[in-house]
């Protein structure tokens, strides 16, 4: 019986042991490889109320995210002319100019026309694209109008621009540009498009009234 309770004395002293040198020395002893080779730690952040730990952070998408620019003139028709004739196209080269990178998926522009002589509307879009049935700028003879153009740039970094009737002069100030990657971008980011109509109440011939809710 003593026998008994002496080896029981002594597994639990030897488990004390083994479990104090752990404690001491296991995260050393964890940290050698093979070879004798310490393998190096990094502490994982702590995590807070709510994470999910079996989940690791991503890695965040640089597309789509807007960098403004000092507005910088890449076009003005009264001095590099001619001005824009009825239906007349212009491709205006964007990306390398003005602070805008060939990575560029977008640009912010400042459209302005002036000296028009008819009533009309100018539409920019992707240079080499379809051009949409969508107006950036409205405007009748006689009139200075400016507005500010958010479109998607082509693969060269270029837009169109057109001039439905008369004619007149266009300028073009960059004001930024949106960031460009072969990842499509998340949904909180801005996401460059064609132009496209989605709504004409001049087609259905049902103008909304006064105090009209469509």
């Amino acid at each position: 019986m003593s026998g008994s309770i002496g080896v029981r004395r002594r597994t639990l002293i030897i488990g004390v042991i083994i479990a104090a040198t752990f404690a001491l020395f296991g995260s050393s002893l964890a940290a050698v490889a093979q070879n004798g080779h310490p393998i190096p730690h990094k502490a994982d952040p702590p995590l807070k109320f709510g994470d999910n730990p079996n989940k690791l952070p991503k890695k965040a998408d640089s597309a789509g995210q807007f960098v403004p620019l000092a507005p910088a003139r890449i076009l003005d028709t009264r001095t590099e002319g001619p001005a824009l004739g009825k239906q007349g196209v212009r491709t205006l080269q964007v990306a390398g100019r003005g602070g805008v990178p060939f990575s560029a998926s977008a640009v912010v522009m400042n459209v302005t026309v002036t000296n028009t002589t008819a009533a009309s509307f100018l539409t920019v879009w992707p240079a080499g694209s379809t051009r949409p049935n969508a107006s950036n700028l409205n405007y009748v003879a006689n009139q200075s109008v400016p507005n500010l153009v958010k479109v998607r740039l082509s693969n060269s970094g270029a837009v169109d621009l057109y001039n439905h009737e008369g004619s007149t002069d266009v300028l073009a100030d960059v004001a930024g540009y949106y960031t460009g990657s072969s990842a499509p971008p998340s949904a909180s980011k801005y996401v460059p498009l064609s132009p496209a109509r989605i709504l004409d109440t001049r087609t259905a011939n049902v103008p909304v009234g006064k105090q009209g809710v469509r």
